[in-house]
């Protein structure tokens, strides 16, 4: 599913939103187009259950972008929370509003 989608969003350069999934579910697709230069993944949405974007970046960034962690962040303008995998030179701004008054969070894995 995450390669179809990231193949998609090259083509039409349009982002494509996913269905609301579990963080388990969320971190597997981040991991998995973490390897794409050309891909962005970005988690969007309160609660448990969130909705990843996947963007196509452009060439430029692509080229200088290296995998990193998912940290979960909560805008200070829209008081909006969302996850980006952030990479080397990434610019960090809320998804919803595109504020970059943001704050990181502190991340928890649920236990079962």
């Amino acid at each position: 599913m995450a390669n179809h989608v990231a193949d998609q969003v090259r083509r039409s350069r349009e982002s494509q939103l996913l269905e609301p999934l579990n963080p388990f579910e969320r971190r597997l697709i981040h991991t998995s187009l973490a390897r794409y230069g050309d891909i962005e993944t970005v988690s969007e949405g309160e609660g448990l259950y969130k909705r990843i974007r996947v963007i196509c970046r452009g060439e430029r960034e692509a080229r200088r972008s290296k995998a990193m962690p998912i940290f979960e962040y909560e805008c200070k303008n829209c008081r909006s929370a969302f996850e980006l995998l952030v990479r080397s030179e990434t610019k960090i701004a809320c998804p919803s509003c595109e504020s970059e008054r943001v704050v990181k969070k502190l991340s928890l894995l649920p236990l079962t």
